[in-house]
C-alpha cells in the first residue's frame, strides 16, 4: 500500500482493531485493518501519544510481544535505560511490550522533534487466517536532527481467540536501517 493510499484507523473507542474475520472475508479488507493498526502507531508516536496506558497499547498481544529493536540497552531489572544516547550502530535488543514503550518515549524525549513517514506497506497472510506480516518501508526525520534516514520494520500479528470472534494483535516487532526506495520497487 503506497502513502497516499494509506487507512484511516479501523479501532474501536478502545484503541483495538476490531475484527469479524471470516474465511470469507475479502483479503483487502483484512489487509486494511492490519495495516491501520500499523498506521495507528505511527500517528500515535507522531502525535506523541504513547504513554503505557495509550490506546495505541490495546492493539499488542502484552504478554507475547518482543521487539527486537536497534538502541539503548535495558538494565538487567529492564526498568530503565542503562544511556541516555541513541545508537543506531548494530546493536540489537529484544524487548518486551513495558521496554519497548519506554524505547519510544526516551526517543520522544530524545529528539522531540523527530517524527516518521510511511512510504509502503506489504502484507502477507498466514495460510490458515490465523497470523499475517507487514512489511513496513518508511522514512525517519529528526534522529538526528537534521537527518532523514530509511528505515524498514516487519510486524507479526496473530489473531487471538476464536476465527469469528477474534482480535488481531502485534506480537512481534523487528526493526532495521532501511534502502532508499527507488520507483521500480
Amino acid at each position: 500500500m503506497d502513502s497516499d493510499e494509506l487507512p484511516a484507523s479501523s479501532a474501536d473507542g478502545k484503541g483495538e482493531a476490531t475484527t469479524s474475520t471470516t474465511e470469507s472475508e475479502p483479503t483487502s479488507a483484512l489487509e486494511s485493518r492490519l495495516e491501520s493498526i500499523v498506521l495507528e502507531l505511527v500517528r500515535a508516536i507522531n502525535d506523541r501519544n504513547i504513554g503505557p496506558d495509550a490506546p495505541v497499547w490495546n492493539n499488542f498481544q502484552r504478554d507475547l510481544f518482543r521487539a527486537e529493536v536497534q538502541g539503548p540497552a535495558f538494565t538487567a531489572a529492564g526498568s530503565h535505560m542503562e544511556t541516555n544516547a541513541i545508537s543506531f550502530r548494530g546493536e540489537r535488543n529484544t524487548v518486551d511490550l513495558d521496554q519497548f514503550i519506554e524505547l519510544r518515549r526516551h526517543i520522544c524525549t530524545q529528539y522531540p522533534d523527530h517524527s516518521s513517514r510511511l512510504i509502503r506497506m506489504d502484507t502477507i497472510l498466514g495460510d490458515k487466517g490465523r497470523s499475517a506480516q507487514i512489511m513496513v518501508y518508511a522514512e525517519v526525520t529528526g534522529i538526528p536532527e537534521g537527518f532523514t534516514r530509511p528505515t524498514m520494520g516487519m510486524f507479526d500479528f496473530m489473531l487471538m481467540g476464536k476465527l469469528k470472534e477474534g482480535k488481531w494483535k502485534v506480537v512481534k516487532l523487528k526493526t532495521f536501517p532501511g534502502m532508499a526506495l527507488s520507483d521500480g520497487i
